[in-house]
């Protein structure tokens, strides 16, 4: 019985080490290294998929955000900025995760020098220590630099399945999501009418019922925002509010009685939290209304046209940030006064 069950050791052994070195040197997740002996297929599941390309893509200017982000172009911005640039925005990012991807871009890349990173209120409308974790496990193995647990990659078959897509891939010539640039963007679909604003304003919407209390999303800034513009007083910062559409607000407001207040005051509060330091620069574009209230330019209630993500890009290089808690202010309720008589003709 003792030699079976020392024979079948050394067999689990032996097969383990298998798994674990076929998914080192495959590497499906572009995890270690990006691929240089396969043409690469990328995953397009952004947790997944983005701690190795923020490890191993070279850039000097890293985006963070949420969906409303995926679209800046890198080529784009680098032809506006005169930088490197590398787009980890992720899908209902939090700002725990936000977090995570610059501390992973700024330890993979000790010459990071730029940091363009949207404020959602969404992303701080909750606990400061929450992922996004309803559609499965968030794998924190993948966003920390701890050799013990990358068994949890090497040891597991969700990269053994991603190897199989991408052998077959190989196999079909299947030219799709090899482009890291376009990994991650979704096309301009076509554009909101004011009929279906009118029917979408008023459908439920669990991301317009969410926690906007100041006090919950200052702490949340806190935590996981101005740390790291503390900490890394050689990066500079460009924070940006999106321009959601208005009737994005009009929503939130309708369904959420905290939100409008809460939003109008954490404006002023983030301003005087990142004034005394000179790496920070503050944009706030929701109150633009050639944008915010111009329906084609949106192609639903809050994801604009592909489009607005080059004039944003285009705005925070040519004009000057918030200048004054005044300023700041001014723009906040001069959105709330939007809000409050906005009207669909």
């Amino acid at each position: 019985m003792s030699i079976y069950i020392k024979r079948l050791s050394i067999s689990l052994i032996i097969v383990i080490a298998c798994i674990m070195t076929f998914n080192y040197i495959v590497d499906p997740l572009a995890f270690y290294r990006l691929p240089t002996w396969y043409k690469a297929q990328y995953t397009t599941n952004a947790r997944y998929q983005l701690p190795g390309l923020i490890r191993n893509v070279p850039y000097d200017t890293l985006i963070i955000g949420t969906s409303m982000s995926r679209n800046f172009v890198e080529s784009d911005m680098n032809a506006i900025w005169d930088v490197t640039s590398f787009n980890a925005s992720i899908p209902s990012g939090t700002a725990r995760e936000m977090k995570l991807a610059f501390e992973l871009g700024a330890r993979s890349h000790p010459e990071l020098k730029n940091v363009l990173w949207e404020l959602n209120f969404y992303s701080l409308a909750r606990p400061p220590e929450d992922v996004e974790d309803e559609q499965g496990e968030f794998p924190y193995y993948l966003w920390d630099d701890a050799l013990w647990n990358d068994v949890r990659y090497l040891f597991s078959l969700y990269p053994l399945k991603r190897a199989r897509e991408i052998f077959f891939a190989n196999i079909r010539h299947d030219h799709r999501f090899r482009d890291i640039e376009k990994l991650f963007k979704f096309p301009g679909s076509q554009p909101l009418t004011v009929d279906k604003v009118k029917e979408l304003i008023n459908i439920p919407s669990s991301v317009a019922k969410s926690n906007y209390q100041f006090e919950i999303m200052l702490r949340n800034f806190r935590t996981n925002v101005l740390p790291v513009v503390r900490e890394h007083p050689n990066v500079q910062f460009y924070f940006f509010y999106p321009p959601y559409g208005v009737f994005w607000h009009v929503r939130a407001h309708k369904q959420n009685p905290d939100y409008l207040e809460g939003i109008t005051l954490l404006k002023s509060a983030i301003f005087e939290e990142l004034a005394p330091y000179e790496n920070a620069h503050l944009y706030d574009l929701q109150d633009q209304v050639e944008i915010t209230h111009d329906i084609s330019k949106y192609i639903d209630v809050a994801h604009y046209v592909p489009a607005i993500n080059q004039w944003i890009l285009e705005y925070i290089h040519d004009e000057p940030p918030l200048s004054s808690l005044a300023e700041a202010a001014a723009k906040a309720q001069a959105l709330k006064e939007q809000v409050l008589t906005y009207r669909l003709d």
